[in-house]
Parts: C-alpha cells; structure tokens; sequence
C-alpha cells in the first residue's frame, strides 16, 4: 500500500494512457483494494481495544 501511495505521490492521480488520454493512475486501485484488505483482516482480528490511558472520552468533534 505504501508503495503505491508514493507512486501516486510522485506521479499524480491521474496519467495518460497511450493515445494521450488522461486516465486514473491504476495505482489508485491498488491502493484502494490494498486498503480495503488491510480494514478486513484486522477487522477479522476481532480485537478488544480500551480506551487508551489519559485520554478524554467522548467523540470527536
């Protein structure tokens, strides 16, 4: 994922295709899907956080 984004950082959101077209940069799928992976497995975790120690409850705001 982070290889992705430092293409994307370094080239742009977009790019042009063969016949000079502007298209998305294909590393933005990648980033998308490696994102979306990461978000599942951890969510298969099924982790029990805490609050972490002197830190004011609540949401943000």
């Amino acid at each position: 994922m982070r290889g992705a984004q430092s293409i994307i950082k370094r080239e742009g959101a977009s790019c042009r295709d063969r016949f000079g077209q502007l298209k998305a940069n294909p590393m933005l799928v990648v980033e998308r899907d490696s994102r979306a992976g990461m978000i599942t497995a951890l969510g298969k975790l099924n982790l029990d956080l805490e609050p972490l120690a002197n830190r004011p409850s609540g949401g943000r705001r």
